[in-house]
């Protein structure tokens, strides 16, 4: 009983820090000369960071 219980927490608490704006999107890095650009392999968004990091939000209506 104890193991469903904590099997349970875990998914809530998976649920409530994922972020929901980038669930979807699946961002893959291309290295450029002057930079990576990030790709979705989603919905095939393209954009460059400025930390280099992919990006925090969905890009899908942007592109």
């Amino acid at each position: 009983m104890v193991y469903i219980l904590l099997i349970v927490l875990a998914l809530v608490v998976t649920a409530l820090v994922s972020n929901r704006a980038t669930r979807e999107c699946r961002w893959r890095e291309y290295r450029q000369p002057d930079g990576p650009i990030w790709r979705c392999a989603a919905c095939g968004a393209e954009t460059r960071t400025e930390n280099g990091k992919p990006p925090r939000l969905c890009l899908r209506n942007n592109s």
